[in-house]
């Protein structure tokens, strides 16, 4: 299982070890510099540039400004001063509320590292790192996206076949057409987490993938793949789930196959995720009272969502609430219906309102008297336009007879196939979603690379190679199209949601809860 069987391809590298000399096609390719190479750095270097102008707001000019996007710099100030609440001025329905009044952010605490790393020299109180910390970890996702599908194409590439277009599709589908461009279009609260789980995933997929295809020893990926899973805990714990279900399977080969050789990587491996797991449960019990807690509840008597706290939103008058309730936060029978959503949904500017609704028309007639009321944010379309090259993918290596590096990339399907259903159960669809099933994807693009690397090479035909520009050109520009659309979404426009609490407003809401005016200044500080 370690590395590529016997019997498939031989990498080019491999080939002209056993060759009396190195041909034309092996120098350009193992050379330091090929026009592939440089297409591809070029490429990487402008995706890199296209999300700062997106993260940093540069490609549009907002009314508004996102919601939220100082809570984490706060956040990190307040830990720093040993405490876990901030103000609801700062929180506001997001924020989860003890009775008295006391806010907890709900969100992990991985979005913190960019902190660490620049918050001790910038003033947090003025200055928002959101939009660093957005670009870096989706450029670091993106990049790690990158280098795998670059090294995966070397290695299994036949001899002597040019490579600079594949090199530009791959570069553009890889920097345009994966969920790095619709993250960094937004800093809002939400997407730090989640970009950092997309990172974290990239380089768990990354790990596994130079294990099971590029021939890498499994004790050498090992405890990296412990790290990142730990990382993807206190950023997306669905996510985590299916990496520490993959990683306890890695130890669990590591063993059988070295025995006593590899008993110190599969030690460091586990502590890495004992360590992990006891500070997850930890912030909870600092945060909530129980470790195995994650969130305030719709019932009163605890720590409250915020617009249960704030706004009275209970399981009689809210729906999402009721569902929850009635069949839980996460369910499998949404699973499937879920699964066509984030699939098909049309995209309502370009296929129109109507078909927009008859699609979530169909799906509510489906699952409502299943499993009750699921929320679908938008701006809303199905990951088949967005990843459209990435899914055919997979479906050409089983045209093309690939299914045994399918079978040779099982923990890897196995691990972030779990994560992808769990996000799938959950009873909410929303776009920043995609980003936690998107590793399934990558993985099955990986897993099928072997198979079809041979017969992209041999594609050389215009008309072939104009069909592939098709299909790209769709998904990007339905990815660029989302990610321009994306930057009108969780604005802080007065009378919504997102909307801005001055401290008058605060006090009018704490008063009105009827809470100890000796917590009202602390709760409602600026």
């Amino acid at each position: 299982m370690n590395g590529p069987p016997s019997d498939r391809k031989e990498p080019l590298n491999r080939q002209s070890e056993t060759s009396g000399s190195m041909p034309h096609a092996v120098r350009r390719l193992t050379g330091r510099v090929c026009p592939a190479n440089t297409t591809a750095a070029i490429i990487a270097l402008a995706g890199t540039l296209l999300y700062a102008l997106f993260a940093f707001s540069l490609l549009q000019n907002n009314a508004y400004p996102f919601f939220g996007t100082d809570i984490y710099d706060r956040y990190f100030l307040a830990l720093t001063e040993g405490r876990f609440d901030l103000p609801a001025t700062v929180l506001r329905y997001e924020g989860h509320y003890a009775p008295d009044g006391t806010g907890y952010l709900y969100h992990g605490l991985a979005p913190l590292i960019t902190r660490v790393l620049f918050g001790w020299f910038l003033p947090l109180e003025t200055v928002s790192l959101a939009p660093i910390s957005i670009w870096l970890w989706t450029t670091v996702g993106s990049l790690l996206q990158h280098k795998l599908f670059y090294n995966l194409t070397v290695h299994y590439w036949p001899q002597g076949r040019d490579r600079v277009f594949w090199s530009i599709c791959l570069s553009l589908m890889v920097w345009i057409t994966t969920p790095g461009i619709l993250l960094s279009a937004n800093t809002a609260l939400y997407h730090e987490s989640v970009a950092v789980g997309y990172a974290a995933s990239a380089g768990f997929v990354y790990l596994l993938a130079r294990f099971h295809l590029l021939g890498k020893p499994l004790s050498h990926i090992l405890l990296p793949a412990a790290l990142v899973a730990a990382v993807s805990l206190h950023a997306r714990p669905n996510l985590a789930i299916g990496l520490f279900a993959g990683v306890s399977l890695l130890v669990i080969l590591c063993i059988l196959k070295d025995r006593l050789s590899s008993l110190l990587p599969c030690l460091l491996a586990m502590a890495v995720l004992g360590a992990s797991g006891i500070g997850y449960m930890a912030f909870n019990a600092a945060r909530f009272g129980n470790i195995g807690v994650t969130h305030g509840s719709f019932t009163e008597g605890g720590v409250l969502y915020g617009k249960t706290f704030w706004a009275g939103e209970t399981e009689t008058n809210s729906k999402r609430a009721k569902a929850f309730a009635e069949h839980g936060r996460f369910n499998a029978e949404r699973i499937l219906p879920n699964l066509a959503l984030y699939a098909f949904d049309p995209p309502r500017p370009i296929f129109g309102a109507a078909l927009s609704d008859k699609f979530e028309k169909i799906y509510r007639t489906v699952t409502l008297p299943v499993f009750g009321f699921v929320r679908l944010e938008g701006p809303r379309i199905g990951f088949v336009f967005l990843w459209l090259p990435w899914l055919l993918v997979p479906l050409i290596a089983m045209a093309a007879g690939g299914l045994r590096s399918f079978a040779d990339g099982w923990l890897l399907l196995l691990a972030t196939g779990i994560a992808a259903a769990l996000t799938l159960s959950y009873g909410t669809i929303t776009l920043r979603y995609r980003a936690d099933l998107w590793p399934f994807f990558s993985a099955l693009a990986a897993v099928s690379w072997p198979a079809i690397a041979p017969g992209f090479a041999a594609f050389g035909q215009s008309s072939r190679r104009m069909i592939a520009m098709v299909v790209l050109a769709i998904s990007i520009f339905f990815s660029l199209g989302t990610a321009i659309a994306y930057q009108q979404h969780f604005q802080e426009v007065p009378g919504s949601f997102f909307a801005p609490w001055s401290i008058e407003d605060c006090r009018q809401r704490a008063e009105s809860r009827l809470l100890d005016s000796s917590n009202i200044d602390r709760i409602c500080a600026p």
